[in-house]
């Protein structure tokens, strides 16, 4: 039977479908989801709602606080909740229905959720849209409720229609908004696993993950709030880049630029984290050293309070060079290079070799 939309409900039914196809404009997924319950309710004249994701790291429920707090008794879902919303609807093939289809009414109305948390709050005659999630039992589910049952009843079959519409768009939604924390979840592990020196940024260019190595890379390199700057800036780039381009597809090479210090050299690449028509914004940007640069025995010697020869003996000890190395490059007995290599560990406040090229680098 086909459905008739009035302008009004036309209108509707748009902001509906741009909001559900849209997860990555908001700040987060609790934002996209409340903005779905908020942009759904009027098209089907609900006058509350929830959106349940049952995901790792996600808020479980998102709606209005009132409801979300009302709904706190039903995490985790009750047996009951779970079988309505996995075996019974899945045999009966529906990614829309109402309470009737999935319960047993007469059953559910003498629990004491139903009389002490439903009927108190007028969260009646529950209508749910749902769709699968690969790899996890509980659906997505947004959930709809209305102030009286049997109105809400005597209109179900055309809300349902009007749900029907936004099947696709929901079920496209739920699996871009999944699909990317599950790939960034990949990339942020993996560069973990290769000690890759890398920073995360969102579509509002907020850095939302940095590695081990990143930290470790900035904090060893007296200009490493520079490197941030510049891997900030390279995303940033990027994402402003991609938000202004009339094509739907994502840059295949990554952005970069080189950033010099007076510690070294780096590459500081930013790429998408998205397939060609993807709808999100965030980039990873990495931050791969090309080489170290020379330390210079006369800035040393003046931040380090040296003698000249002892900022001369000082880089040399970077380099690697044992006492006698140091006593033939600068022409001295192994015994001054011996002297001057003991005053550095001295003035630098450090034991051993090592810990002087920390020291001298920043680290």
């Amino acid at each position: 039977m086909g459905i008739k939309l009035s302008t009004k409900a036309i209108a509707q039914l748009q902001v509906a479908l741009s909001v559900m196809l849209a997860p990555f404009s908001y700040e987060d997924g609790d934002a996209w989801r409340r903005e779905v319950c908020a942009t759904v309710e009027p098209l089907v004249g609900a006058t509350a709602s929830v959106f349940f994701l049952p995901l790792s790291g996600e808020s479980f429920l998102a709606g209005s606080p009132e409801i979300v707090r009302v709904h706190q008794v039903l995490v985790p879902p009750p047996a009951w909740t779970v079988h309505a919303l996995t075996e019974r609807r899945r045999a009966l093939g529906l990614a829309v229905a109402d309470w009737l289809d999935l319960h047993d009414v007469a059953a559910v109305r003498k629990t004491l959720f139903y009389n002490e948390v439903v009927v108190p709050n007028r969260l009646l005659a529950p209508l749910s849209l749902t769709t699968d999630i690969e790899g996890i039992y509980m659906p997505a589910v947004l959930s709809l409720y209305f102030d009286d049952e049997r109105k809400a009843e005597a209109r179900v079959a055309e809300r349902k229609q009007r749900l029907e519409l936004l099947v696709p768009a929901f079920r496209s939604g739920v699996q871009a908004y999944i699909a990317l924390r599950r790939q960034r979840k990949a990339f942020l592990t993996f560069s973990e696993q290769l000690h890759a020196p890398a920073i995360f940024i969102d579509g509002r260019g907020r850095t939302v993950h940095e590695s081990i190595a990143f930290a470790q890379l900035t904090s060893g390199d007296p200009e490493g709030r520079r490197i941030r700057e510049d891997a900030a800036r390279v995303g940033t780039n990027l994402l402003s880049g991609i938000s202004h381009s009339s094509s739907n597809s994502w840059p295949e090479k990554p952005t970069s630029t080189h950033t010099i210090t007076a510690a070294g050299e780096y590459r500081v690449a930013a790429i998408s984290l998205g397939e060609s028509g993807c709808a999100s914004r965030t980039v990873a940007v990495f931050v791969q050293p090309l080489r170290e640069r020379q330390l210079d025995a006369q800035r040393v010697s003046k931040k380090f309070r040296l003698t000249e020869r002892e900022g001369q003996a000082a880089v040399l000890l970077t380099q690697g060079m044992s006492g006698r190395e140091i006593a033939t490059t600068l022409g001295i007995s192994v015994n001054t290079a011996r002297r001057h290599t003991e005053q550095v560990l001295a003035k630098l406040g450090v034991h051993s070799r090592t810990a002087v090229v920390s020291r001298l680098r920043g680290s």
